[in-house]
Formats: C-alpha cells, structure tokens, sequence
C-alpha cells in the first residue's frame, strides 16, 4: 500500500489508537510496527484466531493479565 493510501487512510491513527491500549509497551512498539497485510491466507488466520479469541472472552470473560511483564 503506498504510504499516500496510507495517509488518506489515517492508518497512523489507527496504530496509535492500538497501541494505546496495549497493556505494556512491548505491545506498544508492536502495534506501531503493524503494517497492512497483503497475504490472503495470513489475513484467513489471522481472522479464524481473532474469532476464536472472541469466543473464548464472551464464553469464560477477560483474561487477568495483570502482573505480565515484556
């Protein structure tokens, strides 16, 4: 995607939107570094595992997370 697309998009929003809610700034840095993705089977999977996380939070709640260190 060309960083124009990028711009117009306001793609750095959505990073930073991200990141601010990364519990650590390892998860931070990761989602400043997202990029759009172009590879069809890794956006499937990616998707079947979001799905999948989903299932689990609305089936057993949020996970505790606290104490987690980078």
């Amino acid at each position: 995607m060309s960083p124009r697309t990028l711009r117009l998009l306001e793609f750095d929003k959505i990073q930073r939107l991200l990141a601010a809610q990364a519990g650590s700034p390892l998860g931070q840095e990761r989602a400043l570094a997202l990029h759009p993705q172009r590879d069809l089977e890794r956006i499937r999977l990616w998707q079947q595992e979001t799905t999948e996380a989903r299932r689990l939070l609305e089936a057993y709640g949020s996970i505790p997370l606290e104490g987690l260190h980078d």
